[in-house]
């Protein structure tokens, strides 16, 4: 769970006001899915939405009691993992703040040391008017959001202890994370370079709604790119294909000059959610380089915010349900695969922004706010928090 701190960005505080008048307005007009997109286009994670989506339901709806409440953010949840492309990600949000509500709200039915019941959490306060309380409940989801974006900046504070002089940093998936943690090692003056894999068709086109409705927190290439260069950091693009080829070609003149530089590579990845089996959910393709890293003997390490840990059952994506490929099975779907092809839309799985499993067995590690941690480590965190 995020653990306390200031708020560094505008868009939460912003969001989710405490307002009691505004539960007086019903709730015909609240849509949580429309509440969602809008702080998607503010660049809140998708996780963040979620849970500000969350506290600001509770201001458009009239809800009387603790039991109300929490039905209430369970059919919300529900419904708008319904509606987006990847509710794993969405779930990360919805699911573990709901688990936190419930603990704080039982620990404040627990009689004290003075066997009085207590009356406040640290951030949820019991009151004989229930308007306090969901007005503490409606705060809490702030407070959530708050510590769970400094939790962000700390994972990307730990770029310059992790990195290397020398180090070749492979991205597979430049997700706000893995810029955080890079940028961070680049100002602290750790000299290495970056290959950037990125598709050729990895841009989203005018009107797609696949990075905003269930897609990750990814930064653009071009945006990551900017701040290398700005940083004096070396890099390239390659594409995936070519990922094993740049590994193992690359030139070394250029880290032979650097002082106590070291030669190593290692491949870094974001991750949409981070499952309870150890294993990481990221955009399509990050398997791919895991196996590539592996192959090659590199390191695998993925970039995340403990926030995003999930509740997963599944060993296999298939069994998971995660959209696949779709084949085409008549002369209509061909022709009109053939249509979108001379009109430009080459999009293909990036268009609906695919995601794939990675397993724990190819992951090096998990870089959280908490340090770097091994894959089991992550999943004994799950358990803790889900069982």
């Amino acid at each position: 769970m995020p653990s306390g701190g200031p708020n560094t960005s505008p868009t939460s505080s912003s969001r989710l006001t405490v307002s009691v008048a505004a539960s007086s307005s019903g709730s015909s007009t609240f849509d949580i899915y429309h509440e969602y997109l809008t702080l998607r286009h503010q660049s809140l994670p998708p996780a963040l939405a979620a849970v500000s989506a969350l506290g600001t339901s509770l201001q458009h709806h009239p809800v009387q009691t603790i039991s109300e409440t929490l039905d209430l953010l369970s059919t919300l949840s529900e419904s708008l993992k319904t509606r987006v492309a990847n509710p794993s990600i969405v779930a990360a949000g919805t699911d573990t703040f709901q688990r936190y509500l419930v603990t704080a709200l039982s620990r404040l039915a627990q009689p004290s040391a003075n066997g009085r019941n207590r009356t406040a959490t640290e951030d949820i306060t019991l009151a004989t008017d229930f308007k306090t309380t969901k007005i503490a409940i409606i705060s809490a989801a702030e407070k959530y959001v708050k510590r769970a974006q400094q939790a962000r900046e700390r994972a990307w504070g730990i770029g310059k202890q992790f990195l290397q002089h020398g180090t070749t940093v492979v991205v597979s998936h430049p997700s706000d994370a893995v810029a955080g943690f890079l940028k961070s090692a680049a100002a602290a003056g750790v000299h290495f370079r970056a290959l950037l894999v990125q598709p050729s068709h990895r841009s989203f086109p005018a009107g797609s709604t696949a990075k905003t409705e269930g897609g990750d927190d990814s930064t653009s290439y071009t945006a990551l790119a900017a701040a290398l260069a700005a940083a004096d950091i070396p890099y390239a693009f390659i594409e995936p294909a070519a990922m094993a080829h740049a590994i193992t070609t690359l030139p070394r003149d250029d880290i032979d000059r650097v002082p106590g530089a070291r030669r190593s590579t290692v491949v870094l990845s974001g991750a949409g959610a981070l499952l309870s089996t150890g294993g990481v959910l990221a955009e399509v393709g990050t398997q791919q380089a895991a196996c590539v890293a592996k192959a090659l003997g590199k390191e695998f390490w993925v970039v995340a915010e403990g926030y995003k840990i999930v509740r997963w059952d599944s060993l296999e994506a298939a069994d998971a349900g995660l959209r696949g490929v779709t084949f085409e099975s008549d002369a209509q779907d061909s022709a009109a695969a053939s249509k979108d092809t001379q009109t430009g839309n080459e999009q293909g799985l990036w268009e609906f922004g695919l995601m794939d499993v990675t397993p724990a067995g190819m992951i090096t590690g998990v870089i959280t706010e908490s340090g770097p941690q091994t894959p089991s480590a992550i999943a004994e965190e799950a358990i803790r928090i889900w069982f």
